[in-house]
């Protein structure tokens, strides 16, 4: 039994639209605000036009958006996600398929690309998601990856005030330093590279800020000027002219499926 699965998978039958609507909200609300982190995973990827492309553990589709925007919308882009919830609220112009990432519904070969932005924490297969992605990809085809890692301020914030301000708490199972890149060589994976990014998700103020990370993490059990506190004594904010800036952080690996 793998316990970490096992308390996801029972967790996200609590998913419903309703709360799946304030995480969408959120991102919609503020598209740029964690625009820093998508672009560096983009930039890893490397989708081209016409590529076939599975953002995996989609939520509510904000990676696939910014591969579309990468790609001139030249790119088929398929959104998996286990959670009916999400999936159904990905936008209807994306493909859609509700599935676990360890056992992804496509066939051997069958994609140029696969990301997933800040959801293996959730998983307790990620050895088994990473083999996964490994078999759909064509040969060549490249596999990007990006989490909190163990100790780091986003790995605290998500496992503290998100744990207790939640309906349904949290508890990641984050990785350590060069633990992606050492389960992509598992997989198979060929020129494999892993760097620690820190940066700021990115507001015009506090209140923004707050009303954001309100409804991104759904805290329902706080108001927004608790969930401002919090975010002040977890985090590092600091701000200028530009507005107010919130650090944050992840691990960010990729491989390539070699050459049959």
């Amino acid at each position: 039994m793998n316990l970490a699965s096992d308390r996801f998978r029972a967790r996200i039958r609590h998913y419903t639209p309703e709360r799946i609507s304030p995480f969408n909200e959120a991102n919609r609300a503020y598209p740029r605000a964690r625009k820093t982190e998508r672009d560096l995973l983009t930039d890893l990827l490397d989708p081209r036009p016409g590529d076939t492309v599975v953002d995996a553990m989609a939520g509510g589709g904000y990676l696939a958006e910014g591969i579309r925007e990468r790609t001139g919308g030249a790119a088929r882009i398929l959104c998996i996600d286990p959670a009916p919830s999400f999936t159904d609220s990905i936008a209807p112009d994306f493909e859609r398929l509700t599935a676990h990432a360890d056992a992804l519904p496509l066939a051997t070969g069958a994609v140029a690309r696969v990301a997933s932005l800040a959801g293996i924490h959730h998983l307790g297969r990620v050895q088994e998601f990473f083999c996964e992605a490994f078999r759909i990809l064509a040969p060549g085809g490249r596999f990007a990856v990006a989490d909190a890692l163990a100790g780091s301020p986003a790995a605290r914030w998500l496992d503290g005030p998100v744990d207790r301000l939640s309906d349904i708490g949290h508890d990641g199972r984050f990785p350590a330093a060069n633990d992606l890149a050492q389960m992509l060589r598992a997989a198979g994976f060929s020129d494999v590279e892993e760097t620690t990014r820190a940066y700021t998700w990115d507001f015009p103020d506090l209140d923004a800020l707050a009303w954001f990370c309100k409804r991104l993490f759904r805290l329902q059990r706080a108001d927004e000027a608790e969930v401002r506190g919090a975010v002040l004594d977890t985090l590092r904010v600091t701000s200028d002219d530009a507005g107010v800036h919130m650090e944050w952080g992840l691990a960010f690996a990729a491989g390539v499926r070699p050459a049959d």
